[in-house]
């Protein structure tokens, strides 16, 4: 379980950016934060990984205090995606970009080797295995630096907007990918504005406005509470006002969940 208890953090010189944020994740949960730009969601993600430290409050590892671990402290154990897919690569080659955290932890070449090649499929990434990153437009890039954080199947990943740049058939490709990451007990939490693919894909969501965490829950809850959403700035899944407007009895995520109360709801209809 990770978790964040209490957490608060100011910049130099400007008033705090979070406060008292209290946040867990559990093994094999997909978890959404979101909200307007500067409400604190990167700064809360970087706190987690470690690579800043939390001027208040505790970040837990299974039971154990992480905060001062830093970034090192975290390898392998949790996985960042920045947003900015630059500040992430350091390799000059796609394959060594994604083999490099593998290295680091010490695998030996076999495994790596196959663990690259996997992570290539996955993200499809195969043609570009011997390029190099810099010479990928900003989409490729994305994905090559979340290849990279795939790679080593920590349990737990931290992506800042992994969908940013991307075509809806790869964001369909990464649903699918994040959905073989939970069924392997991985937890996941992600950083987006797209409601739309969070109210497909994701077990809960975590509002932040102005540094504070004012609503989280099961996403269904989340997306019906329309003013904790407009506070946050978020706009609930197109899906979800449709079914507003018909008058369905539950709030619905997606097109599953859409048809099966639609088709409810047009049966008591006509029986009336």
């Amino acid at each position: 379980m990770l978790q964040a208890i209490d957490l608060e953090y100011a910049y130099k010189g400007c008033p705090p950016l979070l406060i008292n944020v209290n946040l867990t994740v559990e093994p094999g949960e997909i978890v959404a934060i979101m909200g307007k730009n500067g409400s604190g969601k990167t700064t809360l993600a970087r706190l987690l990984k470690g690579i800043m430290s939390p001027q208040k409050g505790s970040i837990i590892l299974d039971g154990e205090n992480i905060s001062e671990c830093g970034p090192a402290g975290t390898a392998g154990l949790i996985e960042y995606l920045f947003q900015n897919p630059d500040n992430q690569i350091c390799q000059n080659r796609v394959d060594r970009e994604i083999g490099f955290s593998p290295r680091m932890l010490r695998w030996n070449p076999v495994k790596i080797e196959n663990a690259v090649n996997r992570a290539l499929k996955l993200t499809d990434l195969e043609k570009y295995k011997l390029s190099n990153p810099y010479d990928l437009d900003y989409y490729l890039r994305k994905r090559l630096a979340f290849a990279s954080i795939l790679v080593t199947k920590s349990p737990y990943l931290i992506l800042d907007e992994p969908d940013a740049g991307q075509d809806w058939s790869y964001t369909d490709n990464l649903s699918k990918i994040l959905t073989d990451c939970k069924k392997r007990g991985q937890g996941i939490i992600v950083i987006t504005h797209n409601s739309d693919w969070v109210g497909l894909n994701f077990d809960r969501v975590v509002l932040l406005s102005d540094g504070e965490v004012i609503l989280q829950g099961k996403t269904d809850k989340v997306f019906e509470n329309k003013k904790m959403c407009l506070q946050a700035g978020v706009t609930p899944p197109a899906i979800t006002s449709l079914g507003e407007k018909l008058s369905l009895d539950t709030t619905v995520t997606g097109p599953d969940g859409f048809a099966r109360e639609y088709s409810s709801h047009e049966i008591c209809l006509t029986s009336e």
